[in-house]
């Protein structure tokens, strides 16, 4: 008998929309942030990371700065240079990526994120390939161990992705339900500010879930974005 398995990582991506001058040999290099974060399936927060982007014009000497633990070159096989906060590589990329691991930081949000079957309450990890009535239920408020510039102008995007064939009678009050292919897309969003209760529910067939995504971006293209640095603790230089 094969065991059905769902996948129960919940993947949070903070965009750092805000473009961040850095140090190069010849010119002003442009840089963008994402801050990925992994939850389980409680809502409690795992492992977190950056994945940082420069956009050059030539051959270039870029010095870089973040708390991170491990770096990783995401683009070449070409080496990156760690020493303390200090990170250094040379590219010649249009667009070049590293991630930086980070260790013992918080996200500006915290999650609480139960599930019940047929009403009774149920671990993620024994819901696959059960059959019956699903109800999932997310609550999200602010993490007061983080300064708030975050939680007070970025917005939550929540996208859950459900096999239409395995679930019928979708239900949300919260959120919008729309169709991605042999999928239905359930989609929240969160404002500034606020707290909710978002709830799911659907009758169920052999039940397995994808990963689900939440994503932090700017609620309006006029606010400044917030320096990563506000979660990260590390230091941005020119």
């Amino acid at each position: 008998m094969i065991k059905k398995r769902m996948l129960v990582m919940w993947i949070i991506s903070l965009l750092i929309m805000a473009t961040v001058p850095v140090h190069a040999a010849n010119s002003a290099v442009e840089k963008d942030e994402v801050v990925y974060t992994t939850l389980q399936p409680n809502g409690s927060q795992q492992e977190m990371y950056i994945v940082n982007s420069f956009k050059v014009e030539n051959t270039e000497e870029i010095v870089d700065y973040g708390n991170y633990t491990t770096v990783k070159n995401l683009t070449d096989l070409s080496e990156i240079v760690k020493e303390d906060e200090k990170v250094s590589f040379s590219t010649s990329e249009d667009t070049f990526y590293y991630q930086g691991d980070l260790e013992g930081k918080l996200l500006p949000w915290k999650f609480d994120i139960s599930y019940q079957l047929n009403g009774n309450n149920i671990s993620a990890e024994d819901l696959a390939g059960q059959d019956g009535h699903l109800k999932i239920e997310i609550q999200t408020s602010a993490n007061e161990q983080v300064n708030p510039i975050f939680y007070n102008n970025y917005l939550l995007q929540i996208s859950l992705t459900l096999d239409a064939g395995k679930y019928q009678e979708i239900v949300t009050e919260n959120g919008t339900i729309a169709n991605a292919g042999k999928n239905k897309q359930v989609t929240y969003t969160v404002m500034p500010e606020q707290e909710e209760t978002l709830v799911l529910e659907a009758d169920v067939t052999d039940l397995e879930l994808n990963a689900i995504e939440i994503s932090g971006v700017p609620s309006a293209l006029s606010i400044e974005s917030p320096d990563v640095d506000q979660i990260t603790g590390g230091t941005l230089r020119v």
